[in-house]
């Protein structure tokens, strides 16, 4: 039975760690996360991320882009908007997301440029 739950463990535990160096949903690495806007769409996929960590929005297309991130309530109903800016194509723009919770990232000026966040302490 103990070499069965230490053998799980195992297994759930290098899942976890392939998740995260594949690029799929699961922690980001410390330091700024960088997402690449390009073709009208967030090279990226959903975030997990700690709070206070950066997220880097960086434009490779040939116009601007419009970004805010908002907190989603309960309800997933976005509210307040805790970042955000104009990014001019070559630019970068740095957020940083103060509180845990779930978030949304969106081009106001690009309608379904859209990336969850999910922020953890």
């Amino acid at each position: 039975m103990f070499i069965r739950v230490k053998a799980s463990f195992f297994l759930l535990t290098l899942a976890a760690c392939f998740l995260v160096l594949s690029g799929q949903p699961g922690f980001a690495k410390e330091g700024a996360i960088e997402i690449i806007e390009k073709n009208v769409q967030f090279k990226s996929h959903d975030l997990l991320i700690r709070v206070g960590q950066t997220i880097r929005l960086k434009n490779n297309d040939p116009y601007m882009h419009m970004s805010q991130v908002r907190k989603l309530n309960k309800h997933g109903i976005e509210t307040e908007i805790v970042g955000g800016g104009v990014e001019m194509p070559g630019t970068t723009q740095d957020i940083v997301i103060p509180n845990a919770g779930d978030y949304k990232l969106r081009c106001i000026l690009h309608d379904g440029m859209v990336l969850n966040i999910k922020a953890s302490k």
